[in-house]
């Protein structure tokens, strides 16, 4: 299982350390322009966005695959596979949710391009008609949906990939500011995947 100092290290490959966002020189630092050539080669490569996609569709037969990834934003693959069985997306989600019964839950994956780790959580979105309102938190794997995941994580073991763990992701990476969060409030998840989300 891979530590924390194992991380950092490759963490400090990417991002610049005691500069801010904001300053002229962090751009201009040997980390970011090591990030910003890995992403513009995930970038140009047009066929890498959807390396994922078929085993992905194949491996959750019967739920709806969305692709997310962004890489000029983010440092991974993006994935939402929705956990309704033959549940489409609708365009509108409020359609959407008006089909699920005002709940409905998500299974978010996220696969580095910097190194060879991907995370997963679960994610239940409610909709309350009355007042209009939608509130979000992150919830168990429903059981039905195990045995996928187990498939899912050998899938990604055979191609050398490791999953991290919920403690691991959350742990703060001192010194180091992102585009869009200060120091002091960076972790694991947001240098290698997306600092774009907030988790719970």
């Amino acid at each position: 299982m891979t530590n924390y100092s194992k991380l950092l290290k490759i963490i400090e490959q990417y991002y610049p350390k005691n500069i801010s966002y904001e300053d002229p020189m962090y751009k201009l630092t040997s980390q970011y322009l090591n990030l910003f050539s890995k992403k513009k080669e995930y970038m140009n490569n047009k066929l890498l966005k959807y390396r994922f996609n078929k085993p992905l569709i194949n491996l959750f037969k019967g739920y709806e695959v969305i692709n997310r990834t962004d890489f000029e934003s983010s440092n991974c693959y993006e994935y939402r596979i929705l956990l309704h069985k033959n549940q489409k997306i609708l365009d509108d989600d409020i359609e959407l949710m008006n089909h699920l019964n005002g709940k409905r839950v998500d299974l978010f994956i996220f696969i580095s391009i910097l190194e060879k780790y991907y995370y997963y959580f679960t994610n239940e979105t409610l909709y309350d008609f009355n007042i209009k309102k939608w509130s979000f938190k992150n919830v168990k794997l429903p059981n039905r949906i195990l045995p996928l995941v187990s498939e899912f994580n050998n899938f990604m073991s055979h191609k050398g990939y490791e999953k991290l763990d919920d403690t691991m992701v959350r742990r703060i990476v001192d010194e180091i500011e992102t585009e869009h969060i200060e120091k002091g409030k960076v972790n694991i998840f947001n240098c290698l995947f997306t600092d774009l989300i907030s988790l719970n």
